[in-house]
């Protein structure tokens, strides 16, 4: 793992793709936090371009199922390129399907053990950038799409599996807001800590989330207010668990305030 900013590297020669894969550090310690292992089954609802997916390939080492969705087959044709690259397409049945589609279960079957949603988002957190080029009307449309989704794939967790939601923005409403609004109105939802935690903020302070809750998610890049927390891209994680019937929560608001 780079512990440098990349700028200061040359490019990467074509003879090295096969044995390294750049990614940003959010995106390792997203799919860390996802955990898959040998025999999971696992569902990437928003793969392309396929960095997260191929990394969910080589952990699993070719024991499990691992599906992978994108509503764009042209973006899935490169997370195809990616997978064969790694000598991993065997590996991972492609989708082309819109996650937000209320009947996706049809195209991709389930329940599984893990689900990554890697959102998409406004994409505020993307660096490096001189400027922002996206309409306030685009950014506000965001968080319906990421609902819809995530609604999906709740139904698509098995029971005591794990449900991680990602976005690469900054905004309360895309990160934070959208945490709090699965607790309300998932029962079966329960907020996990997350391993590896390596970013020095956790999350916001937003109504329907108490203080417990928000040190199990992080955020990494720029805070409003507090500067750059870790020299990287502005990202966000959470991950939640699907209670068995009649779990309790681990954490309670009364005990953690």
């Amino acid at each position: 793992m780079l512990q440098r900013p990349w700028g200061s590297h040359p490019p990467l020669p074509k003879e090295l793709r096969p044995y390294l894969f750049p990614q940003n550090l959010p995106s390792i310690v997203c799919v860390r936090v996802l955990d898959p292992q040998p025999g999971d089954s696992v569902l990437d609802m928003c793969a392309a371009p396929g960095g997260k997916t191929t990394h969910i390939a080589a952990m699993l080492g070719g024991k499990g199922l691992l599906v992978a969705v994108d509503r764009s087959q042209t973006r899935l044709s490169r997370a195809r390129d990616n997978l064969v690259a790694w000598g991993l397409d065997k590996d991972v049945r492609l989708v082309a399907a819109d996650a937000s589609d209320e009947n996706i279960r049809e195209k991709v079957g389930g329940p599984f053990d893990k689900v990554l949603v890697d959102a998409p988002c406004s994409a505020l957190g993307q660096r490096p950038a001189l400027r922002v080029t996206a309409k306030l009307a685009d950014v506000q449309s965001f968080p319906a799409l990421q609902r819809a989704i995530l609604s999906n794939a709740v139904g698509l967790v098995r029971l005591g599996g794990v449900l991680v939601y990602s976005t690469c923005t900054i905004t309360t409403a895309e990160n934070e807001d959208q945490v709090a609004w699965l607790l309300e109105h998932f029962d079966c939802l329960e907020l996990e800590q997350q391993s590896p935690h390596m970013s020095n903020c956790h999350g916001l302070p937003v109504p329907g989330l108490h203080s417990e809750q928000q040190r199990r998610l992080q955020r990494f890049g720029f805070i409003a207010g507090e500067g750059v927390a870790d020299d990287t891209i502005g990202f966000f994680l959470a991950k939640l668990r699907k209670k068995a019937l009649g779990e309790k929560d681990s954490v309670h608001r009364d005990d953690a305030e």
